[in-house]
């Protein structure tokens, strides 16, 4: 009966030097109905049989809290999108506008037309060129070009 008494005597120094998450999970485990019950009358109460058990336990998460402790997962840094997609509201702001001017002051039988915009993007020059049509739809081809970028696609507004 001492050798037991000795085991809950290790599992309550072990539990002393455990996190209080750790002890929690042990009252869990030993004393579910009552979480607050002082951790050493739980721990006297442990039935003979499992005693050895809970000893291995409270053992293990010793071993545990001796590891080094892991770094948290260091998030990486958002990559910035590159200029080809940075650029384009900067781009369709300049090809709208110049889009509808061209819209809005046609004859009313032309249905289409084309310009160039020069925009700043990041302290640079740019430009747009597009060609579009009105009637049915909204929507331009468009290029752009300057300092490295020269993309295009077709824009429906």
């Amino acid at each position: 009966m001492e050798g037991a008494m000795d085991n809950k005597q290790q599992i309550i120094e072990g539990l002393n030097t455990c996190e209080p998450g750790q002890k929690n999970l042990f009252m869990r485990m030993y004393s579910p109905k009552n979480l607050n019950a002082d951790i050493e009358s739980v721990v006297h109460s442990i039935p003979p049989k499992k005693v050895s058990h809970a000893l291995k336990q409270v053992r293990a998460t010793l071993e545990i809290n001796k590891l080094p402790k892991q770094k948290p997962a260091v998030e990486p840094q958002k990559k910035e999108p590159p200029i080809e997609e940075r650029i384009l509201p900067e781009a369709f702001d300049a090809a709208d506008d110049s889009f509808y001017q061209a819209r809005d002051e046609s004859a009313r039988n032309i249905v289409g037309a084309y310009d160039e915009a020069e925009f700043q993007f990041e302290g640079k020059p740019y430009h747009i060129k597009w060609h579009g049509y009105w009637e049915k739809g909204h929507w331009y081809d468009w290029k752009i070009y300057g300092n490295s970028v020269n993309i295009e696609g077709t824009r429906y507004i």
